[in-house]
């Protein structure tokens, strides 16, 4: 939003001083040259328009190198666009409503310069676009379970792409090295994990550990003159960290938040317990330190079935007598009661016992 609103004030400066050469030179030609206000109107806004482009490129937007005489042919085109609705205007305010040229060019313009925000943020803005790996089948999935700011898919990569990936790939791991010695001159307490350069080399995201909040002010000015473009810097969690290094987890599988997973599930020690598991904390934490993903996966099967079970520890009548709960095997669907201390628990199904007089 905030990027938004800069647009917006730079574009109306812009606009501001093209408006003084359009309207300067259309009541030059116009009142001296004696030249007709429709033909002066539209020589007017031809050199306003040039200026406008050259300041838009320049000085407003973001724009992409890329095939400038394209782009300028499309510029040329939308600017024929915004002529025609200026002249319309023009005529329809002095000839049908007789209202003075020069008024009638104010709010012409008006209308034309918001026209011109719009069009020349799409042509001339150059789109964030980022190289993307399938990693799923095509599913169905409700609306309702899908992020707001959900990523559009423009296409299928060709050549280009990938020979652009490669190279913002090498810029990326020369730039490692600035980065570290940038970090160090400002002397901050982080750590660089990753640099990101989108295909088109809009903005640098370069994100970081830390084990506290780190004011990085001036490293972002520093990072920007290097860069020369806009920076991006985010603090990550050890999870995230994970995901960008990659490895192996405890199954021997690629790690679920590097190869598939897409956000990281909310997981807690409660899970584990609901499927029986040692709360040995190196068994249950993946390469993060933190819990496993995979602990949420079947969660809702374990906590579906469990309500079907008796706790651990409750009495319960069996075939043999009375005991006490000491497992309970979802999978297998039976449960192991003790009846004497000393005995070993003899293991029953789920439906051959009774909790509370209730089977």
């Amino acid at each position: 939003m905030k990027k938004l609103l800069t647009q917006i004030i730079k574009f109306g400066l812009v606009g501001f001083l093209c408006f003084f050469i359009d309207y300067g030179i259309m009541v030059f030609l116009t009142e001296v040259a004696g030249v007709h206000y429709l033909l002066s109107s539209g020589i007017s806004f031809t050199v306003s328009v040039i200026v406008n482009y050259v300041l838009s490129l320049t000085y407003v937007f973001e724009t992409e190198k890329g095939n400038r005489i394209k782009e300028f042919i499309i510029f040329v085109v939308l600017s024929v666009i915004g002529l025609g609705i200026n002249q319309a205007l023009m005529w329809f305010c002095v000839d049908m409503l007789g209202i003075f040229y020069m008024i009638s060019k104010i709010g012409a313009t008006a209308v034309v310069m918001v026209y011109n925000f719009i069009t020349r943020k799409v042509v001339l803005e150059k789109k964030d676009k980022r190289l993307a790996q399938v990693v799923m089948e095509n599913s169905d999935f409700p609306e309702v379970s899908l992020p707001a700011d959900l990523n559009r898919v423009e296409g299928l990569a060709g050549e280009k792409d990938f020979a652009r990936y490669d190279e913002n790939l090498l810029k990326a791991e020369k730039s490692m090295g600035v980065v570290a010695d940038l970090i160090a001159q400002n002397q901050l307490e982080m750590k660089v994990v990753d640099i990101v350069f989108p295909l088109n080399c809009s903005y640098v995201l370069i994100s970081f550990v830390a084990e506290k909040r780190v004011d990085f002010r001036q490293l972002l000015k520093d990072l920007a003159s290097y860069f020369k473009t806009r920076i991006e810097l985010r603090q990550i969690s050890s999870r995230e960290e994970s995901k960008i290094y990659g490895g192996l987890g405890p199954c021997g599988r690629a790690l679920c938040c590097s190869s598939f997973l897409g956000d990281f599930p909310p997981v807690s020690i409660k899970m584990a317990k609901n499927q029986s598991l040692s709360l040995n904390s190196g068994k249950m934490n993946g390469v993060c330190g933190r819990l496993m993903c995979c602990l949420s996966y079947e969660d809702d099967f374990y906590r579906d079935s469990k309500a079907s079970y008796p706790d651990l520890g409750d009495d319960i009548e069996t075939k043999d007598g009375t005991g006490q709960v000491v497992a309970i095997d979802v999978i297998a669907g039976t449960i192991k009661v003790v009846f004497e201390k000393g005995r070993a628990p003899l293991t029953y199904g789920v439906e051959e016992v009774q909790l509370n007089g209730k089977a």
